[in-house]
């Protein structure tokens, strides 16, 4: 979202940022204006109830009911947002409102408002069609908001590089610019003669499932003559185990740091980890975890850019082929240059603004 905010900003737009716990934070951050819609409510115990639900994978793209159970955390998030959006967008006087998939609160305000929205994929499989099942479940919010039926966005952006889709996509293309805030460089750019390795669960996934299933990267590392730099993303790498001399771990690194010193990836899947190390051309070994991963890893592995490798596999040969498969970085520069040859957000402002006419 904070490209596309700075590209309508330095267009002469006025955006702002309807969200709540650390999002506030993290919008102010990246020097925008942002409002918190849900004062008072207490969002990590919000999402522990639902912890468990994370680790189910969502069931296939055709199958849009979309029944799975991380539909319940998205619905009450939702529900306890829907009010505090909908004030900010009258209040502010909004004239266009820009939402991701699972933040349907935007679309309500926008269908009570009469306001054009703009949907906003961050998935590879997301598109407006498939999310209105879900949005089905969100029936006592729209109610609650004199909304019978939700009215469908004028437009929507898909992120997702060609290739990398299931299906043809009619969204309008936006190139995947990442942000991860800003930051001093906790590692040294420079590289030695040695491979650099990047290892990250992103943030849910430690989360939810911890670090162990990265214990027989960290094993394996050992026995490859290359240096592995781990963002573990917790609180403690206690987890990953006793670390050999060649692994390094950070609590935090942002992607971009690491996609700029790193010669390939290993990652649980998530859709803007994967893009991003997509974008720098680097060869990846996904483990999903739960939610929308295994897809996200299964078009990966489909287009020839990443290894997906079996619990039964040894990850000392899954390491070697990823650092010594040229096929696999071949592919992963081809998706490179896709993602570069689509429209960056500032390309995309003018067709928003056209919404308005």
């Amino acid at each position: 979202m904070v490209p596309l905010a700075w590209a309508l900003r330095g267009a002469g737009h006025d955006v702002l940022i309807a969200s709540c716990g650390i999002s506030i934070n993290a919008a102010t951050r990246a020097g925008l204006a942002a409002v918190n819609v849900a004062r008072g409510v207490d969002l990590p115990a919000l999402l522990r109830r639902y912890k468990d639900s994370f680790r189910q994978a969502f069931p296939p793209a055709t199958d849009v009911a979309l029944g799975d159970a991380t539909a319940s955390v998205f619905t009450e998030l939702c529900d306890v947002m829907a009010d505090g959006v909908f004030a900010a967008a009258r209040d502010w006087r909004a004239d266009l409102i820009v939402y991701t998939p699972e933040a349907a609160s935007g679309l309500i305000a926008a269908t009570r408002l009469g306001l054009p929205s703009v949907f906003l994929s961050i998935g590879l499989v997301h598109t407006p069609a498939l999310m209105r099942a879900r949005y089905a479940t969100m029936q006592a919010t729209c109610a609650r908001h004199g909304v019978t039926t939700l009215a469908p966005p004028a437009a929507w952006i898909d992120l997702s590089p060609p290739s990398l889709r299931e299906a043809r996509s009619d969204g309008w293309p936006m190139r995947y610019v990442q942000y991860n805030g800003g930051q001093q460089w906790p590692i040294d750019p420079a590289r030695d003669s040695r491979p650099r390795v990047a290892v990250t669960l992103g943030t849910m996934v430690p989360f939810v499932y911890g670090l162990t299933s990265l214990r027989s990267i960290v094993e394996a590392a050992g026995h490859i003559d290359a240096t592995f730099v781990f963002a573990y993303g917790s609180e403690s790498p206690r987890e990953l185990g006793a670390l050999p001399p060649n692994v390094q771990a950070h609590s935090w690194i942002g992607l971009d740091v690491l996609v700029a010193t790193c010669d390939a990836a290993i990652h649980h899947g998530g859709f803007g980890t994967a893009l991003a190390f997509l974008a720098g051309g680097l060869p990846q070994i996904v483990l999903p975890q739960g939610a929308d991963q295994f897809r996200n890893a299964d078009a990966l592995r489909r287009r020839g850019a990443a290894l997906v490798p079996a619990e039964t596999e040894s990850r000392v040969d899954t390491l070697r082929r990823l650092l010594r498969d040229e096929g696999l970085r071949r592919a992963a520069e081809d998706v490179s240059r896709e993602i570069a040859a689509m429209p960056p957000p500032a390309e995309v402002v003018p067709r928003l603004i056209g919404l308005l006419h």
